[in-house]
C-alpha cells in the first residue's frame, strides 16, 4: 500500500488554494428551499400531479376513484426513476419513459375495473392517456426550466468532490464550474499524487483521507476519475464513503467506447455512472433486520430441545462448559461475544484467540466432530442474530488477533466489516470455510455487500441448508 502523506499536507497550500468551506445557505436554494437532492424530486411530484389532474379534468370528469388513479400514476413513474437523483434532465428524453408509465397506469386501472366493477375509470380511454401524457412532458418542459434557474441561485448547486486530478479529472471540472445546469460545483479534487495541474479553479488535495475531505468541504457528491492510485487502492478509497451521506458517480474504464444508457449520465461527452448507495444505508436494510428475527427465533425454539441434549451429551464428553464463549469482530469492527457448542476444551486461555482451527484435532470426541461435520454447534449463534450481534447472512466473523493479521496482509480485508457479520455467507457456500484463501474470502464478502438483495440472502439460506444436508460443516 502507497505510504499515507503527512497529515497536514493538504493544508500546507496557501489560502487561496483550500477547499471552500460550506457557507450558510449553501445547502440550500437562495436560503429558502430545501436541499437540491429533497427540493427537485418533491418539486417535480406535485408538477406532474397537477397535470395527471389537469389532463382527468379536460378529458372526463372528476370522480371518487381520481385520487386512487394519480396516486397510481405517480407511483409508477416513481418506479420507473423519474423522480431519482439526475444532473442533467431533459423533458424529450423523459417523453418515451413517461407514456410507457402511463400507459401501464392505464392498463392496471382498466383490470381494476373489470375485477370490482364500478364507472369507468379517469385514465381509461385513449383520449384521456393522450392529454395525460402531453400534459406531463409540457409540465416537465416547465419544470426541468424552473430548476436549471434555482440551480443558477448562490446555494443551489451541491458540493462535490472530484477523486483524481488527471486529465479526465480536469475536464470533469472545467465542465462542471462552466455549466451550472448540471447542479453540480466542484470544490475539491483529491489525489495524493496529482498528474495534472489543470484544475486551476478548484483547490487539489494531495491526501488520500476522502472521508476527512468530505467532511471539511461538506461534500454531497463524489465523483471518480482517473487517479494516480492503483485501482485496488481507489476502490478501498471510494468504500470510505459508505458512512457518509453522499452519492457518489464513477467515469467507467475505456469511457469512449461506452453505449448510451439510462443508467449513465452524460457530462459534456464524459459518462458517469451513479453507484447504487450501500444496502445497510438504505430502507430496505429493515427488511433484512426483520427475517433475521423471524427465522432465528424459530429456528431456536425449534432447536431449543436438541440443543439441550447435545450440550449434556458435551459435557460428559469434554468434562468442560457446554457453552463457549468467544470475542469476535463484527460491524464497523466493533468486537462482540460469540457463542457455539463447546466441542473442545483449549489446553491454554489464549489458545482459542489464537490458532487457526481445530477441525483436525484427536482430542475431539464422536460427539464433537458430528456437531462441527454438520455445523449444529454453531446453532447458539441463532442468539447473536436475535440480540443484533450477527445477521443469519453476511461476512463470517473472525476473532481480533486475526482481523489485525489480515488487515494489514488484505487492504480490503476491513470492508467487510461494513455490514454485521452473518452465520453463514457467500464465502461459505462457495466452499471457502476452514483453512481456505482469507483473499478468496474477502473478495466473496465484499461482492456479496455491494450486490446486497432480500433474495440473494435467501439463496444462500438454501444453499446452505442443502449443505448442511450433505454433512460438509468443518
Amino acid at each position: 500500500m502507497r505510504p499515507h502523506p503527512p497529515a497536514t499536507d493538504p493544508l500546507r497550500a496557501p489560502e487561496h488554494r483550500r477547499p471552500p468551506p460550506p457557507t450558510p445557505g449553501a445547502a440550500r436554494f437562495g436560503g429558502r428551499f430545501a436541499r437540491p437532492t429533497l427540493a427537485e424530486p418533491a418539486f417535480l411530484v406535485v408538477a406532474d400531479v397537477a397535470a395527471i389532474v389537469a389532463a382527468i379534468a379536460l378529458g372526463g370528469r372528476l370522480t371518487t376513484n381520481t385520487v386512487g388513479v394519480v396516486a397510481l400514476c405517480a407511483a409508477v413513474l416513481a418506479a420507473g426513476g423519474l423522480y431519482g437523483p439526475r444532473l442533467a434532465r431533459s423533458a424529450l428524453d423523459d417523453a418515451p419513459s413517461i407514456a410507457g408509465r402511463l400507459l401501464v397506469a392505464a392498463a392496471v386501472t382498466a383490470l381494476a375495473r373489470q375485477a370490482v366493477g364500478g364507472s369507468l375509470m379517469p385514465i381509461d380511454r385513449a383520449r384521456v392517456l393522450g392529454v395525460m401524457v402531453v400534459a406531463v412532458v409540457a409540465s416537465r418542459t416547465l419544470g426541468y426550466a424552473c430548476l436549471r434557474w434555482m440551480r443558477q441561485r448562490p446555494g443551489g448547486c451541491r458540493r462535490a468532490i472530484v477523486v483524481g486530478a488527471g486529465e479526465v479529472g480536469a475536464m470533469l471540472v472545467a465542465a462542471l464550474c462552466g455549466d451550472r445546469r448540471f447542479g453540480v460545483e466542484p470544490v475539491a479534487v483529491v489525489d495524493p499524487e496529482p498528474l495534472d495541474e489543470a484544475c486551476d479553479t478548484v483547490p487539489v488535495v494531495r491526501s488520500d483521507a476522502l472521508g476527512e475531505t468530505i467532511t471539511e468541504v461538506g461534500a454531497e457528491l463524489v465523483i471518480v476519475a482517473f487517479s494516480s492510485l492503483a485501482e485496488p487502492h481507489v476502490v478501498d478509497l471510494v468504500r470510505t464513503c459508505d458512512r457518509a451521506r453522499v452519492e457518489i458517480y464513477v467515469v467507467p474504464r475505456l469511457f469512449e467506447l461506452a453505449t448510451q444508457s439510462s443508467e449513465i449520465e452524460d457530462v459534456r461527452g464524459i459518462p458517469l455512472i451513479r453507484l447504487r448507495r450501500l444496502a445497510r444505508r438504505s430502507r430496505r436494510w429493515a427488511c433484512k433486520r426483520v427475517m433475521d428475527v423471524t427465522l432465528a427465533s424459530g429456528a431456536l425454539a425449534v432447536a431449543l430441545p436438541w440443543l439441550l441434549l447435545a450440550a449434556v451429551v458435551l459435557r460428559r464428553e469434554t468434562g468442560g462448559p457446554a457453552l463457549f464463549r468467544q470475542e469476535r469482530v463484527g460491524l464497523d469492527g466493533r468486537p462482540f461475544t460469540l457463542y457455539k457448542l463447546c466441542t473442545y476444551v483449549p489446553a491454554a486461555p489464549d489458545e482459542a484467540a489464537t490458532r487457526w482451527s481445530v477441525a483436525g484435532s484427536d482430542e475431539i470426541g464422536p460427539i464433537g466432530r458430528f456437531l462441527r461435520a454438520t455445523s449444529l454447534d454453531e446453532l447458539p449463534q441463532l442468539w447473536n442474530v436475535i440480540r443484533g450481534d450477527m445477521s443469519l447472512v453476511g461476512p463470517r466473523p473472525e476473532r481480533p488477533f486475526f482481523v489485525q493479521q489480515y488487515t494489514a496482509a488484505y487492504p480490503h480485508y476491513r470492508s467487510r466489516h461494513r455490514v454485521p457479520s452473518g452465520l453463514t455467507g457467500l464465502a461459505q457456500v462457495n466452499g471457502l470455510r476452514g483453512d481456505t484463501s482469507i483473499d478468496e474470502r474477502a473478495r466473496y464478502d465484499n461482492a456479496y455487500i455491494e450486490r446486497w438483495s432480500l433474495w440473494a440472502d435467501v439463496k444462500i439460506l438454501l444453499r446452505t441448508a442443502i449443505s448442511l444436508a450433505g454433512r460438509r460443516g468443518s
